[in-house]
């Protein structure tokens, strides 16, 4: 029960983090550009 809990707050942070991108005016390509540069 607690991994679901912990994944489920992880979507919820996805979620959010997803939303606040929107809301700046990011783009999905934006927003995956990012993630590509943060993981290297």
């Amino acid at each position: 029960m607690l991994t679901i809990k912990r994944e489920e707050q992880h979507d919820q942070e996805w979620v959010a983090l997803i939303q606040a991108a929107k809301e700046l005016g990011l783009t999905p390509e934006e927003v995956r550009s990012f993630l590509k540069e943060k993981q290297k």
